[in-house]
């Protein structure tokens, strides 16, 4: 495994924004690079896609009722 370095710490941070396409493309270039090079970061990687999976599992086919999206829409135009 590779040492933990700042690199590391800052991969770390931006996982989340790195499973969602939310890096620049030259940002995510270098996560993906780091993440195959990488076994702790990796490993973190693998559990956060994991969490996801039984998150998304648990939920099932459950939809949201249409008046929560009213009731969210309406707290957000209020705060802004």
């Amino acid at each position: 495994m590779a040492p933990r370095t700042l690199e590391c710490s800052t991969i770390a941070s931006q996982i989340w924004e790195f499973m969602d396409g939310e890096l620049p493309t030259e940002r995510t270039r270098a996560v993906g690079l780091h993440l195959g090079s990488c076994a702790g970061c990796k490993a973190q990687l693998e559990y956060r896609r994991a969490f996801l999976d039984a998150a998304h599992a648990s939920i099932g086919s459950q939809k949201t009722p249409p008046e929560l999206r009213e009731r969210v829409l309406k707290a957000l135009f209020a705060a802004v």
